[in-house]
């Protein structure tokens, strides 16, 4: 993809991210969106200092890896409670290990493209998953 290209691609992702990050509730506190080798965008606030896109990319190739092994970001733990990583849009989802009411987390893998997103209480997986899984399809389809 060229420059060109991936700066018209972003500005419509960011339009698509915009619908659920500006709303009353937000859906989210962050989300990333990155490629297996780099970030490509970056919103919301307290972003991760160090996201490593190659080993969350490298999630979805193993299941029991994955869940035994968790994601660590900023210095903290999480768990993986769930583990979707063979369909048309992939999904790894959890939670901060330490505190049952923190951080919630979710992952999304399409063949090129992958997000990850932080959200905090009231918003839940059941919320927030779902939200993630359609920007995601949205995305494949620009």
């Amino acid at each position: 993809m060229s420059l060109a290209a991936l700066d018209t691609w972003l500005t419509q992702v960011e339009k698509e991210i915009d619908k659920y990050m500006n709303v009353s509730l937000p859906f989210w506190d962050i989300i990333v969106i990155f490629t297996k080798n780099k970030i490509l965008l970056e919103r919301g606030s307290e972003i991760p200092q160090k996201i490593d896109c190659r080993k969350l990319w490298n999630l979805f190739q193993d299941k029991k890896e994955a869940i035994s092994s968790g994601i660590l970001l900023d210095d903290i733990q999480y768990d993986i409670h769930r583990w979707y990583g063979e369909s048309e849009v992939a999904l790894i989802y959890g939670r901060e290990a330490e505190n049952l009411k923190g951080k919630g987390f979710a992952l999304a893998k399409t063949e090129d493209v992958a997000a990850l997103i932080l959200y905090s209480a009231p918003v839940v997986s059941a919320y927030a998953v779902p939200a993630l899984k359609a920007l995601m399809q949205n995305i494949v389809k620009s």
